[in-house]
């Protein structure tokens, strides 16, 4: 898929695999429990963004410009950017970009357990 849930508002996601670009773009409050998602510059815009278990495996450019990030990864992305706000926890470490200096990054703690 291309551009699935962009716009999206209060949607839960139980168990899906979903591969495509761009990857719910400006979504409010979006859950993804036990889920596998294959994305170029996936979860970029979105405000509130929980993931529990999730595999971000061949994920790259993902939670760019993110807030209120709360996700526990099973896999590591191949490259996070310029996350806004929350909390990553990743199994092993990844290619982290932060470019844009306008962004405070104390309000993003990235765990690498």
């Amino acid at each position: 898929t291309k551009d699935a849930f962009w716009n999206a508002k209060n949607v839960t996601l139980v168990g899906c695999v979903i591969e495509g670009e761009y990857f719910a773009w400006n979504a409010t409050n979006l859950v993804l429990i036990d889920c596998k998602v294959v994305s170029h510059q996936g979860f970029c815009y979105i405000s509130g963004l929980r993931i529990q278990n999730g595999d971000l495996t061949g994920t790259d450019l993902c939670f760019e410009y993110c807030s209120r990030i709360d996700a526990t990864l099973s896999s590591s992305p191949v490259s996070i950017k310029n996350p806004v706000s929350g909390r990553i926890l990743l199994p092993s470490k990844t290619e982290i970009i932060q470019d844009d200096p306008g962004i405070d990054l104390d309000g993003v703690e990235i765990i690498v357990a």
